[in-house]
């Protein structure tokens, strides 16, 4: 056994499993997934905003003739 081996037997550097926990990451792209709907919901309102006055004329759009 080598010095460097001989240092790690035994000690706190050991190579032990790790269980990670991911709770976290989860939280913050459940958290994310929810920003995204509800800004993809307020593109697809102003977008129908938009073809509404378009057809009543009065938006800012090309007339329709």
């Amino acid at each position: 056994m080598t010095t460097w081996q001989k240092s790690f037997v035994g000690s706190d550097k050991a190579e032990l499993p790790v269980k990670l926990d991911y709770s976290d990451t989860y939280r913050e792209n459940d958290q994310l997934d929810l920003d995204l709907f509800e800004h993809l919901a307020e593109l697809h309102r102003a977008q129908r905003r938009r073809l509404m006055r378009q057809r009543r004329g009065t938006g800012s759009g090309p007339s329709q003739c």
